[in-house]
């Protein structure tokens, strides 16, 4: 149990991934805006990447946020099973428009 003062090492743990959630987000609008301020340019390879750290940012939120981190493993394997679906769907979506 822990007091008022002292926060608990979980409530540390979700700070310190909420504050990497963030840095990831704005590192995403860095690689977007690129050389030119105030212009979006997406590209291949940007908007691959992007896809694929969104989905990371997604498995932090759900093991953290959604506490599937001490879930049953079935559950955690579920998730990840889920978002690598998900990935592939959105990933094989994107190329066949890029032909």
């Amino acid at each position: 149990m822990h007091t008022p003062n002292t926060p608990a090492l979980s409530d540390k743990r979700l700070t310190l991934v909420w504050v990497i959630l963030s840095a990831i987000t704005l590192a995403q609008l860095l690689v977007l805006v690129g050389d030119s301020p105030g212009h979006l340019n997406p590209n291949a390879v940007a908007t691959f990447s992007i896809i694929l750290i969104s989905l990371f940012k997604v498995r932090l939120i759900i093991r953290e946020f959604m506490e599937v981190r001490h879930a049953p493993p079935w559950l955690r394997w579920g998730t990840d099973a889920w978002l690598a679906t998900t990935a592939v769907g959105l990933l094989g979506t994107y190329m066949i428009g890029m032909a």
